[in-house]
């Protein structure tokens, strides 16, 4: 096979794995794993009853707000991997708009809104020479959104799709710093572009394709495939993966294609239900990328194998973490035909995953102890501190990170399932 057939290939591969839930049916994909590994029968459920509806149009409504506040110390590594500075910001994003509740032919949304966010410390009043003019109040207001969103039941899988500008909490993925930072992950807070998501009592799936570029005279035309999943094929035994296939195109000013393509499949095994833990698991998984230039012949396959240990006890947990292998961005430092260096324009993860500043295979290593009380079911807090390793001390971060949710209080209608023999129902901490 010659090397064009070969890019080919594996592209596709990493394509097709990225699209499997779009090809597969939530219920194809369990019956598959529940035969292969002899699953025990699943507990019943059965569709709620669902009230007769005229399709009558009513008001809908959400307010979601997010606070980070994330410190990064990282001049012990002269700032190489991860920049030292200050996240501290907070988000308020109201939506309004119309549903149209059809019972059993599911729940239709149209909805709208916009985010107002404060980056603290900028403030339009002078303090000596030192004044930020351009943040009135109206400044605060930045992106809108507008979405359509469709939810329905399948049997015992809840189909949920939404097209336009929506924020991303509505996505379900897990996914960690190797596909977003901690910069990305809170300021890009809205996906543009189409969302499908199947949920299962024991399984999830998503694929997200964001239209994250259009192009101009500096700003290069791209786009990404975002894909999660997760199948509990045990109580203790669960499959999953993560990634992206990222197409980063021409700008007027500079020519080229960029291929950037991660994908993480991983299993976990859980081992709370063992014990009183409230999270007890061991993950592990291959990481594969492809990486190329297209104005060059030569391209790269980074390889590498990451593992995460979860543990949990009254609301106070650890997460380690360990991978060893290459550099998952081997393109951060090289620069297009305009001149402008491919760095965080090009990769949306975390500059750790440089792995090391000689650009050869080595480990990385990060620890986190964190807080993080259950205050309300639509309420989430989190504080930690994070410290990173690779060959020596790199760096560490400080992090409170709050979001409220109005949705997750609110009784919403529409298609529900019932799980007969609650005393069995699954609970799973990751």
């Amino acid at each position: 096979m010659n090397n064009e057939n070969m890019r080919l290939a594996l592209r596709f591969f990493s394509l097709s794995l990225l699209l499997l839930p779009a090809t597969l049916s939530a219920q194809g994909i369990d019956d598959f794993f529940e035969r292969f590994f002899q699953q025990r029968p699943r507990v019943q459920v059965e569709a709620a009853p669902e009230k007769k509806s005229s399709g009558e149009v009513k008001l809908d409504y959400n307010v979601h707000m997010d606070y980070a506040f994330v410190n990064n110390e990282f001049d012990r590594s002269s700032s190489f991997f991860i920049p030292t500075g200050t996240i501290a910001a907070a988000r308020v994003s109201p939506y309004i708009g119309l549903k149209i509740d059809r019972g059993e032919l599911g729940r239709h949304r149209l909805m709208g809104g916009i985010d107002i966010m404060k980056n603290f410390g900028e403030n339009p009043i002078s303090w000596g020479a030192e004044t930020s003019p351009s943040l009135e109040n109206l400044a605060l207001f930045r992106e809108i959104t507008l979405w359509y969103q469709y939810t329905r039941q399948f049997g015992e899988t809840t189909f949920n799709m939404a097209a336009g500008v929506f924020p991303r909490h509505l996505c379900g993925g897990k996914y960690t710093t190797a596909v977003f930072s901690d910069g990305v992950r809170f300021f890009d807070n809205n996906a543009e572009g189409l969302l499908l998501k199947w949920n299962r009592e024991k399984s999830n799936y998503e694929v997200i394709l964001d239209w994250n570029g259009l192009i101009g005279h500096d700003r290069r035309e791209q786009f990404n495939i975002l894909s999660y999943g997760e199948c509990y094929l045990k109580d203790w035994l669960q499959l999953g993966w993560q990634g992206m296939f990222h197409h980063y195109a021409n700008s007027a000013a500079a020519r080229g294609v960029v291929d950037d393509h991660f994908l993480n499949p991983f299993v976990t095994f859980n081992f709370a239900r063992m014990t009183s833990m409230q999270a007890l698991s061991l993950s592990a998984g291959p990481f594969l990328a492809y990486q190329r230039d297209r104005r060059y012949e030569n391209y790269d396959i980074p390889l590498g194998a990451d593992f995460v240990l979860k543990a949990k006890k009254w609301d106070v947990g650890l997460r380690y973490e360990f991978y060893y292998g290459e550099d998952m961005m081997p393109l951060f430092g090289m620069t297009d035909n305009a001149g402008i260096a491919y760095g965080t324009n090009l990769y949306t993860r975390s500059g750790a995953w440089r792995i090391s500043k000689d650009g050869s295979p080595s480990h990385y290593q990060n620890a986190e102890i964190y807080w993080e009380p259950r205050l309300a079911e639509f309420v989430h807090i989190k504080v930690s501190a994070i410290a990173h390793m690779n060959k020596e001390f790199i760096g560490w971060q400080q992090l409170l990170i709050l979001t409220f949710d109005l949705d997750a209080l609110r009784d919403k209608k529409g298609p529900k399932t019932v799980v007969k023999n609650e005393s069995k129902k699954s609970q799973f901490y990751l």
